[in-house]
C-alpha cells in the first residue's frame, strides 16, 4: 500500500495530490495517519476517498487504535450478538477512551461482552486509580473483564469472581509493539477452545511477552515453541 498503486506518470504528482501528501503514497491521502499516546503515529485502517474523512466520527478500536464511523460500528454489533457471538473491546489507548468515552459507555452496556484494558485506559474510562475499583467498574456491563496491569500482570474479572494472572519472564521488554494485539489473541484463543480462565490467562502473557522480546510484531520460532508448551499443558 505504501507504494504507487497507480500509473506514475499520470497520478505521481501534485496535479493530482496537491499539497496533502509528502510522498506521493497513496496511504498519504487514502489512509492519513494520526498520533496516538502521544508518540505513536498509526495509518487509518479504511481505505478512504480524500475529501469524505471530515464527517466521520473517531470513536474507539476493537483490538487497537481504529477510527471508525460509529454508526457502522453500532450495525456490526449489532450483527454479531444477533448471530450468537461474543464482543470483545480492547480500550485501545487511554486517548482513544477520553476522545470517545460516550459512545464507549453506551456500546460496552448493550453489546460488548469481554472488556480488555490497561491501566491508563482503565483510569481513563472508569475515573479510579485504585484497581479494585477500577476492575469492578470495567465488569459493570460486562460477562469479563481485564485489568493488565504490566509486569505485574493482569486480573481477570468473572461472575464476582477475580483471578490475578503473574507477568512472564522478568519484565523486561525490547519493545512493546504488539503487546496489546497479541495478549488479546493469546486470551481469546483460550476462551474459544475452552480453556480455564487461568489458563487463557497465562497463554495471554505468554504471547505478550514474547512478542516484547524482539523489535516489531512478529514473535520467532523460538517464541511460538514456548507458547506452545502452555497449550500442551
Amino acid at each position: 500500500m505504501g507504494r504507487l498503486c497507480h500509473l506514475p506518470s499520470v497520478f505521481a504528482n501534485t496535479d493530482h495530490y496537491g499539497q496533502t501528501s509528502t510522498t506521493g503514497q497513496c496511504v498519504d491521502c487514502h489512509m492519513p495517519s494520526r498520533t496516538y499516546m502521544g508518540n505513536d503515529p498509526r495509518r487509518d485502517h479504511f481505505f478512504r476517498i480524500p475529501g469524505e474523512t471530515s464527517h466521520r466520527a473517531k470513536t474507539f478500536a476493537a483490538g487497537r487504535s481504529r477510527s471508525v464511523n460509529p454508526d457502522l460500528m453500532t450495525a456490526s454489533l449489532k450483527a454479531a450478538k444477533n448471530a450468537g457471538a461474543l464482543v470483545s473491546l480492547d480500550l485501545a489507548s487511554f486517548t482513544v477512551v477520553e476522545q470517545s468515552k460516550a459512545i464507549l459507555e453506551d456500546l460496552i452496556e448493550k453489546y460488548v461482552d469481554i472488556l480488555i484494558a490497561n491501566e491508563d485506559e482503565a483510569i481513563a474510562y472508569t475515573g479510579f486509580n485504585d484497581e479494585t475499583r477500577a476492575l469492578a467498574r470495567l465488569a459493570r456491563h460486562v460477562k469479563m473483564a481485564v485489568l493488565k496491569v504490566g509486569a505485574r500482570g493482569s486480573f481477570i474479572h468473572h461472575e464476582n469472581r477475580v483471578c490475578r494472572i503473574p507477568a512472564q519472564g522478568a519484565g523486561t521488554a525490547v519493545d512493546t509493539t504488539g503487546a496489546g494485539d497479541l495478549w488479546a489473541s493469546g486470551f481469546l484463543f483460550g476462551l474459544v477452545n475452552g480453556y480455564t480462565h487461568e489458563k487463557c490467562g497465562r497463554l495471554a502473557s505468554a504471547c505478550g511477552y514474547e512478542v516484547c522480546q524482539v523489535v516489531g510484531a512478529d514473535i520467532p520460532a523460538g517464541g511460538w515453541f514456548r507458547i506452545k508448551k502452555i497449550l500442551e499443558e
